[in-house]
């Protein structure tokens, strides 16, 4: 393949010009702006969209899906979100309502521990708030891959296991949504209006383990792929 050569300038060499074309820019401060706003408005939109509560997944879904347009550069309209979160109703509606079941379980067992009449307290109450914590991490990770090309014709009950899975296949990437589940709530307990922020910032925690996960695995294969070069 022939590379193309620029024209040089006088008194200096050609330089070769990159086929695939120039590189693409680097994000300035009023890109991370732009996101910032689209979090904030994704995050009205899926407190809006989770008022039925048991919508909270499809919600988050659609709002992960906004923001990955966005930051592929592809229109972010309302009503793309409105027929995303159509579609991830009608899948994800079991999630929803098999999460309002077991935080209401939960709730109960740290009511009970947290009042001293049930031997071993302490433990149960941190017992639960550990499962609230892991199902809150699955339920992220069901929202996450709901638009993945990969997962949308699997069952919902295989995208749950294959979330479940994934918890301890990538612990940092759980734990950096157990923090923003943290801070979410810290941020609501505050103040009880940013109830319509956080939505945006877990679907923005969300997109960004996906895109971590996505970076090491092709870092990795790229580490193999190097070894397999220098071994042959």
């Amino acid at each position: 393949m022939v590379i193309p050569v620029a024209r040089p300038a006088p008194g200096h060499p050609p330089q070769p010009v990159d086929a695939a074309g120039p590189a693409p820019a680097a994000r300035t401060f009023s890109d991370g702006f732009a996101l910032l706003a689209e979090c904030l408005l994704v995050g009205v939109y899926v407190l809006l969209a989770s008022l039925p509560v048991v919508t909270l997944p499809a919600a988050l879904a659609a709002g992960a899906a906004h923001l990955r347009r966005h930051l592929a550069g592809q229109a972010t309209d309302l009503g793309r979100f409105a027929r995303d979160w159509r579609a991830a109703v009608r899948e994800l509606w079991g999630v929803g309502a098999a999460g309002l079941v077991l935080a209401g379980v939960l709730a109960v067992n740290v009511q009970v521990a947290a009042s001293g009449l049930l031997p071993g307290g302490p433990a149960v109450r941190w017992l639960s708030v550990a499962v609230g914590a892991v199902a809150g991490v699955v339920v992220l990770r069901v929202s996450g891959a709901w638009s993945s090309p990969a997962v949308r014709d699997s069952r919902v009950l295989d995208r749950v296991a294959r979330a479940a899975r994934s918890v301890p296949a990538d612990p940092a990437g759980s734990v950096l949504l157990v923090v923003a589940i943290g801070l979410c709530a810290l941020l609501v307990w505050m103040l009880t209006p940013l109830v319509g922020v956080v939505g945006g910032l877990l679907c923005l925690a969300v997109v960004a383990v996906e895109f971590r996960d996505r970076a090491r695995t092709a870092l990795g294969r790229s580490a193999e792929t190097e070894i397999a070069d220098r071994n042959f």
